[in-house]
C-alpha cells in the first residue's frame, strides 16, 4: 500500500478530480486482493470498484467499505459462475448484495463480457439474471435479512444458504 500510494496518489487524485469536475464518476476495475488499498482509493475519490471475482479479495475484507464506495460485481468467475450450479449462482447474488451493499444500495451486478471464453454454462448466466430479479430490488428484501449474520469463513466453491424467510 505504501508503494502504491507513492506512485499512484498523484495520478488518481488528478483523474478523480477531473472526473468529478465534469460531473462524472470515477469507476475502476480491479482483479485481486485490493482491501489494503481501499482506504486510499476512497480518499482519492474513486466512486466505484468493479470486481469480476469479489471472493478473490473476500467478502469479510470488503465488507468494511460497503456504503463508502459502490461495488460492481460478477458471480465469482474462478469458482461459482464457471463451475457452480445454477442454484448457487442465483444464491450468490444475495450474498454479494448483503456483503457489498447496504439497505440503501451500493452494489451493482456486472455480467462478465465474454462468458463463452470462461465456458460459463448458459444455465448459470440465466441463474445470475434470476438472482438479480429476485434480490436486486432492495425494497423487496426482507428487513431481517440485513441483520442476519454473514459468513466469516468462505470456501471458494460453497455458497451459504439464504436467511430464513420468516424471522
Amino acid at each position: 500500500p505504501r508503494m502504491f500510494k507513492k506512485f499512484y496518489e498523484p495520478v488518481f487524485q488528478k483523474l478523480c478530480n477531473a472526473s468529478h469536475e465534469r460531473g462524472c464518476e470515477f469507476h475502476m476495475h480491479c482483479c485481486g486482493k485490493i482491501d489494503l488499498l481501499m482506504p486510499d482509493l476512497i480518499e482519492w475519490g474513486v466512486d466505484a470498484l468493479e470486481l469480476d471475482s469479489p471472493r478473490m479479495t473476500g467478502y469479510p475484507s470488503l465488507r468494511p467499505f460497503r456504503g463508502k464506495i459502490m461495488f460492481w460485481g460478477c458471480v465469482n468467475i474462478q469458482s461459482i459462475y464457471t463451475k457452480g450450479t445454477p442454484e448457487q449462482c442465483e444464491r450468490e447474488v444475495w450474498h454479494m448484495i448483503r456483503n457489498l451493499g447496504t439497505q440503501n444500495g451500493g452494489f451493482g451486478a456486472y455480467f462478465y463480457e465474454e462468458p463463452h471464453i470462461l465456458k460459463v454454462p448458459k444455465e448459470n448466466i440465466n441463474a445470475f439474471r434470476s438472482g438479480i430479479k429476485k434480490y436486486g430490488t432492495y425494497a423487496k428484501i426482507p428487513a431481517h435479512w440485513w441483520e442476519y449474520p454473514v459468513e466469516e469463513n468462505w470456501t471458494d466453491d460453497v455458497v451459504p444458504a439464504l436467511p430464513p424467510i420468516n424471522q
